[in-house]
């Protein structure tokens, strides 16, 4: 009997061995530019690799589980060491420990030093860090028996009060994971700020599994009790969003034993078996079936785009009449001509929606100045009004710990929304214009557009994969630039100490000062506090604004908001220039072949239809070979959701 994992296997070799089929095919039919899109699932599906991104508030037990699972107290869990590292865990032949920069540059370290740069931002050193001083992660290589080698963990901080975190987090390392682990703990249920911050997360991915700790901590009925009500939260704040919720129970303590003492009646203690397996198929679901049924709707879109081209020309050749052939020829010459006029080098339509996009980059520099301003932006009301709603000197002293922080992931978070909005308007606007290329194809060839009678569709594969596909092409290029801010002014906002090195250590001593005395005339001090606040509200936001506006004379450098617009208005034009070249070679080729069928003898007609027929025959194959991974991976699917086993 075959198993899931063996049916998952097989599919996959299957689906690799089709997108290499039809990159060969695509080649051999001499079809001109490249497939989009079939390489670079071919690549992801070779490599095999699943990211895991390990997220949670501090003391859940998330760098004790991560040990547990290496078999060794590797990552910091003093709660008195300020972890702001990610940890990177993958399962190696070899033993290695690394410091990865932002520049992609690798330092060497030892076992014994994870500690120390696990609590350090970057390298010591004075004035704005370079990327080569910044650390991305630090890298843990080592065999680990209970780690499989095709899944590789990425360990955030703990997200304690350090709000700037979530949205490092979120949009920085999110993106790049096919999959988050959501540690909850059995001391407690889920706190409101958890489930804030899931509600954040829900924002960017729904891949979310998770797990509660500590179980080993508690009786039973205590832990089951605390894990029921988790379920029950979770399931009436995101069982729209997520589907069904499960929570896995683990013990790290007794797995580590497991790891330590190699008896295995500590596995079963621990629950790890079970985890492991419902891990394993939540990432089969998520990644690999997923990358799985893109590639399909992928490899749909090319296979038809092909066949309906040779159709096209099977029919062109087949029209018995000269005149009728040589009227098609002018419908497309008179095409390239307009294409040429509107689309061309200096084409109007191609100038008016590089304008168009133009617009929407600078409204959102407008905005983000607006979201910044002292005292009329968005911003300083929000935290204006929380400073006025303080009713007592205790309060201040706690909103004081955040105020920082809070303030410059709200700012970072509205800078993120921006360029998400821009670069979404200007990937929407390129990829309607593909599509309007190909209906003013279907137009000219009205008589002869047959095609492929319906590529296979996936009954759970959502229209957004197909729509992500048809877009990844300009995403992938657009996508290159740190989720849409810069990596310096990403670092400097969202790590901890970035304000005591950007906002100016007087204020900040300041700040340390404001509640001195307060335990007399409470409601004065209070009214002064809060002016006080006010105050540094105001100035805050000023430095936040400098750093993201200011500009690098000495250096000719533009700001750094001014360096992310240049970037993506550059991909923008070269997205859009890839796009247009393809339609005039696609454009030019099929007037070539008219021009070549027009001239030909009855017996080169022949010859090329032969040719061509042969050619449909093999593009149609290819469908009929699609359909068949379609309908494998319908099955499989149907086994995942039903949860059984691998």
């Amino acid at each position: 009997m075959t198993t899931l994992l063996e049916a998952m296997n097989t599919t996959r070799d299957a689906t690799m061995e089709l997108l290499q089929q039809v990159t060969r095919l695509w080649e051999t039919s001499g079809v001109p530019g490249s497939p989009i899109g079939v390489g670079d699932y071919l690549e992801k599906l070779q490599e095999g690799r699943y990211r895991v991104l390990v997220a949670g508030e501090a003391k859940r037990g998330k760098s004790s589980f991560v040990n547990a699972v290496i078999g060794k107290d590797l990552l910091p869990t003093d709660l008195k060491i300020a972890t702001c590292q990610v940890f990177r865990v993958r399962n190696t032949d070899q033993e290695a420990y690394r410091l990865l920069y932002e520049d992609g540059s690798m330092e060497v370290i030892a076992e014994k030093d994870l500690a120390k740069y696990g609590s350090q931002v970057y390298a010591d050193q004075e004035g704005t860090p370079s990327l080569d001083e910044i650390i991305r992660w630090i890298e843990i290589d080592r065999p680990i028996r209970f780690l499989p080698p095709e899944i590789e963990l990425l360990d955030t901080p703990g997200l304690g009060s350090l709000y700037a975190v979530h949205a490092e987090i979120i949009y920085r390392f999110v993106p790049t994971a096919d999959g988050v682990i959501f540690m909850l703990s059995s001391n407690h249920p889920v706190t409101d700020v958890e489930v804030e911050f899931l509600e954040e997360l829900t924002q960017v991915t729904q891949n979310i599994f998770f797990i509660q700790t500590k179980i080993d901590e508690h009786r039973g009925a205590h832990w089951k009790e605390i894990m029921q009500r988790n379920k029950e939260v979770l399931e009436k704040r995101f069982e729209k969003t997520l589907g069904a919720i499960e929570v896995w129970p683990i013990s790290s303590i007794s797995l580590q034993k497991a790891v330590e003492s190699g008896d295995d009646d500590y596995i079963k203690v621990s629950r790890f078996p079970e985890l492991r397996e419902a891990l394993e198929r939540f990432l089969m679901r998520v990644a690999g079936w997923k990358a799985m049924a893109e590639a399909s709707l992928c490899l749909g879109d090319t296979i038809d785009q092909a066949t309906r081209k040779f159709e096209t020309q099977l029919g062109d050749l087949q029209e018995g009449s000269t005149l009728k052939r040589q009227q098609y020829r002018d419908k497309i010459a008179d095409l390239r001509s307009t294409f040429n006029a509107e689309w061309g080098l200096r084409g109007s339509e191609k100038e008016a929606l590089l304008a168009d996009i133009k617009r929407d980059v600078d409204l959102g520099e407008a905005e983000l100045r607006q979201s910044l301003h002292q005292t009329a932006g968005p911003i300083a009301k929000q935290f204006r009004k929380k400073i006025e709603e303080l009713t007592s000197l205790e309060e201040a002293k706690e909103f004081k710990e955040t105020l920082n922080q809070e303030v410059l992931s709200v700012a970072f978070l509205g800078w993120m929304n921006i360029t998400k909005t821009i670069q979404s308007k200007a990937t929407a606007k390129i990829a309607t214009l593909v599509s309007d290329f190909r209906s003013a194809d279907e137009m000219a060839r009205e008589k002869w557009s047959g095609g492929t009678s319906g590529m296979p569709r996936l009954r759970e594969v959502e229209d957004s994969l197909l729509k992500r596909f048809k877009v990844g092409f300009f995403e992938a290029r657009f996508g290159a630039m740190a989720v849409g801010l810069p990596l310096v002014l990403i670092s400097t906002f969202l790590l901890p100490l970035s304000p005591v090195i950007y906002l100016g250590a007087p204020l900040l001593a300041a700040m340390g000062f404001l509640l001195t005395g307060m335990d007399s005339e409470k409601s004065k001090q209070l009214r002064q506090t809060q002016d006080k606040f006010i105050a540094h509200l105001s100035q805050l936001l000023q430095n936040i604004q400098q750093e993201f506006f200011k500009v690098d004379l000495e250096n000719e450098a533009n700001s750094l908001v001014k360096e992310f617009l240049n970037s993506h208005m550059n991909s923008v034009i070269e997205a859009l220039g890839a796009v247009c070249q393809t339609r005039q070679e696609e454009l030019q080729d099929e007037l070539a072949n008219l021009d070549k069928q027009i001239e030909m003898s009855n017996k080169n007609r022949e010859e090329e239809g032969r040719r061509l027929q042969d050619l449909v025959l093999k593009w149609k194959q290819q469908g009929a070979n699609l359909e068949s991974i379609s309908q494998q991976l319908i099955k499989i699917d149907e086994h995942l959701l039903a949860g059984e086993v691998i």
